[in-house]
Formats: structure tokens, sequence, C-alpha cells
């Protein structure tokens, strides 16, 4: 990962040029992976996909909008989850500085 990315801290990268896998780096990735424009499309091809899916499996519409909702509430709610964790885990790690 080159060091002039934008979402990682520079005292990260040190360790990601390095190989270490620790939680940091996981963190890093994590953090990543819920930058935001890039998760709300990743989550909409998921549901057009179970869409599909369901579409193909039930034969109905109105089934199949029903399970398309409930899925995107679902991610909804694993995404704000994420969002919580990385604010409660950024928060303890200034307390412990």
């Amino acid at each position: 990962m080159p060091s002039s990315a934008p979402h990682v801290p520079k005292n990260l990268t040190r360790g990601i040029e390095q190989g270490f896998k620790s939680d940091t780096t996981k963190l890093a990735r994590f953090t990543a992976m819920m930058r935001a424009p890039g998760v709300y499309v990743r989550m909409l091809l998921v549901v057009a996909a179970f869409c599909l899916f369901c579409y193909l499996h039930y034969d109905s519409v109105t089934t199949t909008l029903y399970y398309g909702l409930i899925c995107l509430v679902l991610m909804q709610v694993g995404y704000v989850g994420g969002v919580l964790y990385l604010i409660w885990h950024e928060s303890a790690h200034r307390r412990g500085k």
C-alpha cells in the first residue's frame, strides 16, 4: 500500500509496508472499506443481485421487494454498527494515550 494513501495514517503505512499483520492494519483496511461512497455502491449491487435471485426463485415482484427492503435495512444496520465500532475503537485508543 503506498504511503500517500489518503485514508491510512502515515504511522500505519510504515507497518503495512514492513508486512506485519496487527489490529491496526486490520482496522485501517476496515476503515478503508467503510468509506461512504464505495460502501453504498457495494450495498446497492448486493441488494440488486439479491433481488434478482429472489425474483428468479419466487416469481413475485412484491415478495422480491419485501425481501430486498429487509436486506437493505439489515445492511444499513450493519453499516451503522461498523461506524459505531470505529468511533468506539478510536475513542478507546485516544483515551489509552
